[in-house]
């Protein structure tokens, strides 16, 4: 099992350089953004739903799964508080592109890969992406007063899919083995189709690294640090499983979102900070993965 860990992890990585590869040698290629188009809404209108119908049409929903969320929103809470209400910042938009890449992390495209990899299964990364992916939607537009944030939740693929899993995992629970059987391909795909769009859309300049050093170094505080350190002291108020606590504290410990990128640019909120310090942590977090695998190994 962990040589399939260190494997997969190197594979990932492969797979992240790859996509980076061809970005860089095809984004002219008048078809590319089209094709790359193409392949996230796949991923994002088709396997991600279909993941999260398989997951929780397994398992359901347990009102125990309610620490993940709590633990999210304590974080939050603290990430708002120090890093958006304490601090002063001279240029406009930076406090909200450090708050929305330090809070919302990277746990579907990269953290369902993963928790494949090193726990083999997606129980607390299922509901870990389900609460992180659709407060990423709300609270950005929350931040501005925009009345579509409910409008927009209700559309996203993993809430469609986290609702028809619960539904058919309350109706139908004598079928529950035959989907899971019929879906088996569902998770792999999704893991190394995702991996291929995060190298896809990583920006390839590391130019800014320079300018934004300090604000990366912020927020990979609070990615790295801070919210593995919250996911872990919930575990022990709520006295959850010590294999579940290292599931959700590896998982907290994702680099930045993708979609901060699209929602900064959309906002306004400094899109190359937002940028550069994605691509800047995502790369950091790949290889400090790959030394764990091997580090666990050993």
């Amino acid at each position: 099992m962990i040589n399939l860990i260190t494997e997969v992890v190197v594979m990932m990585f492969g797979i992240i350089v790859l996509g980076m590869s061809i970005n860089s040698l095809a984004k002219r290629i008048p078809l590319y953004n089209s094709a790359v188009e193409l392949l996230v809404g796949f991923v994002y209108w088709i396997l991600i739903p279909l993941t999260f119908f398989k997951t929780f049409s397994e398992r359901g929903l347990e009102l125990s799964d309610f620490w993940i969320l709590t633990s999210f929103l304590v974080f939050m809470i603290i990430t708002f508080i120090a890093l958006y209400r304490a601090r002063r910042y001279e240029e406009r938009g930076v406090r909200e592109a450090v708050f929305l890449s330090s809070v919302f992390p990277n746990a579907v495209f990269l953290g369902f890969p993963i928790s494949m990899a090193f726990f083999n299964t997606l129980e607390v990364a299922s509901v870990f992406g389900l609460f992180t992916v659709t407060l990423n939607v709300v609270i950005p537009d929350l931040m501005i007063a925009k009345r579509t944030a409910a409008v927009r939740l209700l559309r996203h693929p993993a809430l469609i899919g986290f609702i028809a899993g619960i539904l058919f995992h309350s109706t139908n629970p004598e079928y529950v083995t035959v989907v899971s059987e019929r879906l088996g391909w569902v998770t792999p795909l999704l893991s190394y189709s995702s991996t291929l769009v995060l190298g896809l859309r990583l920006p390839l300049s590391l130019s800014p690294v320079r300018k934004y050093l300090r604000v990366i170094a912020v927020v990979a505080l609070f990615r790295f640090a801070v919210h593995p350190l919250v996911s872990l002291l919930t575990t022990q108020l709520f006295n959850i499983p010590w294999v579940k606590g290292v599931q959700l504290a590896l998982l907290s410990a994702m680099p930045p979102a993708l979609i901060n990128t699209i929602i900064s640019e959309r906002y306004d909120w400094k899109p190359e900070l937002v940028s550069t310090t994605t691509v800047t942590l995502t790369v950091l977090s790949l290889i400090a993965l790959t030394v764990l695998s091997y580090l666990v190994r050993s």
